[in-house]
């Protein structure tokens, strides 16, 4: 939820007790999924306040690169579209 199109502390506020209570847990970060109300599946969209990606290979069997989409829950940013930009320059696998 919140306004993830805008970098506010009110994005982040709400993250910190959770990723606290993860610490005790022994953990380092939290992976942030968000349900998809049509298929029941969980996506992730980010692990902490990070962008996060993931080079796998598709039902289709090609290697890919995927991050979550710019759908207003994360913000768009330099480090994100410089990854993306570069591999999509370096054309070696599909990226998503």
């Amino acid at each position: 939820g919140g306004v993830g199109n805008k970098k506010l502390g009110s994005n982040y506020g709400p993250t910190i007790k959770p990723q606290h209570e993860a610490a005790k847990l022994g953990y380092s970060q939290i992976m942030w999924l968000f349900p998809d109300n049509k298929t029941g599946e969980h996506y992730v969209s980010e692990v902490g306040t990070m962008n996060q990606f993931f080079f796998w290979k598709n039902k289709s069997g090609e290697e890919e690169l995927i991050t979550a989409p710019l759908d207003g829950t994360i913000l768009p940013g330099v480090t994100r579209d410089s990854v993306l930009s570069l591999c999509k320059d370096w054309n070696r696998f599909k990226v998503t």
